[in-house]
Formats: C-alpha cells, sequence, structure tokens
C-alpha cells in the first residue's frame, strides 16, 4: 500500500501543474483599445478609433477622420464578437453618425476622386461592419484590426448647382479599414 502513495502524490501534483500553468497563460480581459489607420496616411487620410467593451462580446466605440480634399466623418458603433474574446476574432456591427461630402460631376468615382473644388455637404449616416481583430505580443496587447462595411448618406439634397452644372452627392459610401494600436 505504501508505493501506491508516492505514485498517487505525483500524479496529483502532475494534474494540478498543469492546471496553474494554464492559468498563469491565460491573460486578463483588455476592456479598452485605441488604433489609427497608418496605412490611410499615404493616401491623404487621418483616422482614429477608440473602442470600449461592455463585456466580452459586446462594445461601443466611437472613429473619427479627414482626408486630403476636407472631406471628415465622425461615427458611434456598437460591435458583437461571437467568439466572446473581443476584442479578438471575428466582429459584426452598425454605425451611426455624420459625414461631410463633397459633390462630384463624375459617376464613375467610386473609392478616390481628386476633385476638391465641389461643395461640401453634411449628411447623417448609417452603416455596417464586419471586422476581424488580432492582439499580438507576449502580453497580446498590440492590436491589428481589418474590416469592411457600407454606410448610407442621409440628408443629403440629390442635387446641387454650381456654377450652372448639376452635381450628384455619393449616397452610399464602402468604408475599408487596418487599424494598428494598443488594448488595455
Amino acid at each position: 500500500m505504501r508505493s501506491f502513495r508516492p505514485l498517487l502524490a505525483a500524479l496529483l501534483l502532475a494534474g494540478g501543474a498543469g492546471t496553474l500553468h494554464a492559468q498563469a497563460a491565460e491573460l486578463p480581459f483588455l476592456a479598452q483599445r485605441v488604433s489609427v489607420n497608418l496605412l490611410g496616411i499615404p493616401f491623404g487620410l487621418v483616422s482614429g478609433e477608440y473602442e470600449r467593451f461592455a463585456t466580452e462580446e459586446i462594445s461601443f466605440g466611437a472613429t473619427a477622420g479627414i482626408d486630403e480634399n476636407s472631406e471628415s466623418w465622425a461615427e458611434a458603433k456598437v460591435r458583437y464578437y461571437p467568439s466572446a474574446r473581443g476584442p479578438r476574432g471575428v466582429a459584426v456591427g452598425m454605425s451611426v453618425g455624420v459625414a461631410r461630402l463633397r459633390a462630384y460631376t463624375e459617376e464613375d468615382c467610386f473609392i478616390v476622386c481628386d476633385e476638391a473644388d465641389g461643395p461640401l455637404g453634411t449628411g447623417f449616416t448609417v452603416g455596417a461592419i464586419v471586422d476581424y481583430s488580432w492582439l499580438l505580443g507576449r502580453r497580446e496587447r498590440f492590436y491589428i484590426g481589418t474590416g469592411i462595411g457600407a454606410k448610407r448618406v442621409l440628408g443629403l439634397k440629390d442635387e446641387t448647382g454650381t456654377d450652372g452644372f448639376v452635381e450628384d452627392y455619393r449616397k452610399v459610401l464602402p468604408s475599408f479599414r487596418f487599424q494598428t494600436g494598443f488594448a488595455f
């Protein structure tokens, strides 16, 4: 009977050590993050984002930006992380905000327009987003996030006249994001 006690003690210690190691490796939940779109800077776009988690599944945040043509936007966002590991993994969400846009005469102006002399108009936006995020580093605090989405601009006149020309405002705006920042 005595020979089983050391074996039983060794098994209990081995099982407990694995549990302690797993608990020590688990990192704390990071409830906030800030990030900027570094890839937008060479294209004349400056934007930043803040996100605060109510739970590991649901977050609320804000984003704002301006481009070289003085077009700007600010939005409030809510995201849902189905894996309950936010800010990691897939997230889907909605946004509401305001955008200040220029009217353009080109109908095929999809993403990049270089006419900076159209009139500015302000409208409200409602949008949908799909994102994927990573936390990197030994303590998982460096944030990288990508995403796509679209937002509809409401409240702008369909047409406005400038110097006798009829110019149209864009009604649906695509959004692409590549954010880098920190979670804390």
